[in-house]
């Protein structure tokens, strides 16, 4: 059976800490479509086993709802 294993990509509240002009998904996806494949080819290759599978990319809500999940 395979692991399940979520990656939660934050921006940085404080909007002089960030490297893109983004505040959601949204405008990241919109804007900078690019760095989300890079992102995807990096995370498909990182494990050289080969055994990665991308399930999808999901906005805020989603990340917030697997944030709460783990929550103590």
């Amino acid at each position: 059976m395979k692991e399940e294993d979520d990656k939660i990509i934050a921006v940085p509240s404080n909007s002089s800490d960030r490297i893109l002009d983004i505040e959601s998904f949204k405008e990241w996806k919109d804007c900078y479509p690019a760095s989300i494949e890079m992102l995807l080819t990096w995370y498909n290759n990182y494990d050289s086993s080969g055994q990665n599978v991308i399930l999808g990319i999901e906005d805020e809500t989603v990340a917030k709802s697997i944030i709460k999940k783990w929550q103590l």
